[in-house]
């Protein structure tokens, strides 16, 4: 059966958020302008994968080299120069700490940024895992790595548990546990997999194939929760007559 679609997880999340976010980026390819948090983001897991390399090759990572590294890793993220760099010797801190922190943990780690491309039906999942590392023969834990506020994570996480579908049905691994490592704090909460929430995920991610394949971009029931920071929602009619 030919493919008929690319589904990663962030656009399944745009699409849930909103549909019509959802056309606006990946249908009609409206431009999109990442916040100065997303491009924070963007930086610092790029030198997350560096420095897990290094460590997980020599063993360890000097200061010097660090620094180093994040220098050429970093982009600006906004145009405010004291900003810029209040946020830049933030996320150095960040990276120093999480490798003082792992490394004997990322001894254990089979994949860094691991890149996939899994046929399900007539639609293709990709994307990226920040991380996967080995508990015990084929038992693994799925890391994915946050620079946002600490928040609760429940067995149900809906990236995690894509990318533990990934793991158990492509890439023959047992996933066992699903962790956030949330670098602002430099905190890791972890979960137990439980493969109902993996099936439930499988079936949610066919759903939302189905609609998109069916041109389904209806609004979101509930505007007010999304559309204030949707970077479209003043080329919107929907979010216009909302407001209006």
């Amino acid at each position: 059966m030919p493919e008929k679609l690319r589904l990663s997880y962030t656009k399944m999340d745009f699409y849930i958020t909103c549909p019509k976010r959802y056309y606006y980026r990946y249908v009609e390819k409206k431009p999109y302008y990442p916040s100065y948090k997303t491009k924070f983001g963007s930086n610092l897991h790029r030198a997350l994968k560096n420095v897990t390399e290094i460590i997980k090759s020599k063993g360890a990572i000097d200061n010097e080299s660090q620094k180093e590294l994040f220098e050429k890793q970093w982009s600006d993220v906004s145009k405010d120069k004291d900003k810029n760099q209040q946020l830049k010797n933030k996320g150095e801190l960040q990276l120093k700490l999480f490798s003082e922190t792992n490394l004997t943990a990322i001894q254990n780690t089979l994949f860094i940024e691991k890149s996939f491309s899994c046929k399900l039906d007539n639609i293709t999942l990709c994307g990226y895992i920040d991380r996967v590392d080995v508990i015990k023969d084929k038992y693994v834990e799925i890391i994915d790595y946050k620079t946002g506020n600490l928040r609760i994570l429940y067995p149900d996480d809906l990236q995690l548990n894509f990318y533990a579908l990934i793991c158990r049905d492509f890439l023959d691994l047992i996933p066992a546990k699903l962790s956030l490592y949330f670098l602002k704090t430099n905190e890791k909460l972890s979960v137990n997999v439980e493969n109902q929430c993996i099936d439930m995920t499988k079936s949610l991610i066919l759903n939302v194939s189905e609609k998109i394949l069916s041109n389904y971009y209806i609004p979101t029931e509930h505007p007010l929760d999304h559309c204030p920071e949707c970077c479209y929602n003043k080329i919107c009619p929907d979010f216009i007559k909302l407001i209006n």
